[in-house]
């Protein structure tokens, strides 16, 4: 059926066109947590009772929700029945598995695809989505089973469905948050700032990250939302962006000084070009 007025009202106001309760939800949820999701009809997956992601093989075809049939890369990351593909992994679901108004049952699907595979699938296909632009800049691992609970939820809420136990997980590992340990010193070094450790704990605790102090040296783990944080070097860009760039003083950058003229075997060179 149609959602609220009120979920249409907030998926008009970013761009996307409402279609029905079912995928206007994973929508929503997708502007919501930035995980993108895909409901396929269950009713497909009867004959084999499986879902497999795999690569493509040679000579597979996949027609599109957009009705466009695409020949399947080697590259491609697709979701299958067991069998046949029923989505392009990351861009967009087939037309197969599409959730139209005869659906009675539903799987959720909510994941994490390696970027550069759907980049390229993306480009290879012509065929950018939101859902790509998302997977292309990385998603927040940390945020894909609450997704899933939280259209599962609303799928109760305002679709009238019931929610059935049991999940299928490809995986379910406990991802390490990222730790990295720095100095003060070097920090505004980086900068060209004179910040005290003090200042420099209080804006990233405003960012909620976790700080431990010893000395000059500083530890900072790195909250799960913020999956773009690897290196040292983007602790100091955090720090700077809090602290403010117009605070950071315009300084001439402390280089040796080089005088200008061409090396000895370079002037022996010209001088026989001009003698000869």
């Amino acid at each position: 059926a149609e959602s609220p007025l009120w979920l249409q009202t907030r998926l008009w106001n970013a761009g996307i066109r409402p279609i029905n309760n079912v995928v206007d939800a994973t929508n929503y949820i997708m502007l919501l947590t930035g995980q993108p999701m895909h409901a396929y009809d269950a009713k497909l997956f009867e004959g084999t009772k499986k879902i497999e992601v795999r690569l493509a093989k040679a000579g597979e075809k996949l027609q599109l929700l957009n009705e466009k049939e695409i020949d399947l890369d080697p590259q491609d990351i697709v979701i299958t029945d067991g069998q046949q593909p029923v989505g392009l992994a990351g861009v967009m679901g087939g037309l197969n598995s599409e959730v139209t108004e005869d659906t009675s049952d539903v799987i959720l699907e909510a994941a994490v695809f390696d970027p550069a595979l759907t980049r390229k699938a993306a480009l290879r296909h012509d065929n950018r989505t939101d859902a790509s632009a998302l997977f292309e800049k990385g998603v927040n691992w940390d945020n894909t089973q609450k997704a899933l609970d939280a259209c599962a939820l609303l799928l109760r809420a305002d679709a009238g469905a019931t929610v059935l136990a049991g999940e299928i997980k490809a995986s379910d590992q406990d991802k390490e948050p990222v730790v990295i340990t720095t100095t003060a010193s070097r920090t505004n070094k980086i900068l060209g700032t004179d910040l005290s450790m003090d200042e420099i704990v209080k804006i990233l605790g405003k960012l909620n990250f976790g700080v431990a102090v010893n000395g000059d040296e500083y530890t900072v783990t790195v909250p799960n939302r913020r999956w773009d944080i690897f290196i040292d070097s983007d602790i100091f860009e955090e720090v700077g962006r809090i602290y403010g760039y117009d605070n950071i003083k315009s300084t001439h950058p402390a280089t040796g000084e080089l005088t200008g003229g061409y090396a000895a075997d370079e002037i022996k060179v010209r001088h026989l070009r001009g003698l000869l």
